[in-house]
């Protein structure tokens, strides 16, 4: 028996975008503060800041009426964490 899909409304993936988007945005924050300079981190970090770069860039995002402030900083906060050099160990 096939799995049935959820159809979603426009309105309903953007929202859940945007979820996915918080996500992002938590994670980038929690590793800042742990303040852990691995390659693992950095990864993590680089990974969530370039998922987050490609979704504020969509229409759909943009014209959402949500701030973007939390999601452009955490950008910010990402790039400039990562330029610190990795400590193993």
């Amino acid at each position: 028996m096939p799995i049935k899909r959820e159809e979603l409304t426009e309105a309903q993936k953007t929202e859940r975008q945007i979820s996915a988007m918080g996500d992002s945005v938590n994670l980038i924050n929690r590793l800042i503060a742990a303040g852990n300079h691995t390659t693992n981190v950095h990864d993590t970090i680089d990974r969530n800041v370039r998922h987050l770069e490609l979704m504020v860039a969509k229409d759909n995002i943009k014209g959402s009426g949500q701030s973007l402030t939390a999601f452009t900083d955490a950008i910010t906060a990402g790039k400039e964490y990562i330029k610190a050099p990795v400590v193993e160990g």
